[in-house]
């Protein structure tokens, strides 16, 4: 979800910038935030589709050898999304930073839920806030 948000929100940025300055400005930033609201499921379904193999073999690793570092996921995230991009555009696209931006966030929000206790077998030692 944090990718896809990241993503949706960054188009939705960019677009509503293009508006600023028209006499139809208004007019225009309320259809791309439907745009951007409507998008957000099939960014879901595609983000999905697109790192939910590599982000499980990443959490299976530093489950396996207890990897718990935050640089780790984000630079997984950063690579699973700089690979989704490479995949969906068959090439680096001018926009790929964004896939990277968004896959090293999703790590980092990875990390922040359940990567810092990986490894560990016995639910009693995890400290929540």
């Amino acid at each position: 979800m944090t990718a896809t948000l990241t993503i949706d929100g960054l188009v939705l940025i960019g677009l509503l910038a293009a508006t600023v300055g028209g006499s139809e400005a208004t007019g225009n930033a309320v259809r791309f935030v439907i745009i951007a609201l409507v998008a957000i499921i099939p960014i879901f379904a595609l983000v999905c589709l697109l790192s939910g193999i590599p982000a499980a073999v990443t959490i299976w690793l530093s489950e396996r050898a207890s990897i718990r570092s935050a640089f780790f996921f984000i630079g997984a995230g950063g690579v699973i999304g700089a690979l989704s991009q490479l995949l969906l555009f068959r090439g680096f696209a001018a926009i790929g930073f964004i896939f990277v931006l968004a896959g090293s966030l999703a790590g980092l929000e990875y990390w922040r839920i359940a990567g810092r206790y990986a490894g560990r077998d016995d639910e009693s030692s995890r400290e929540h806030p």
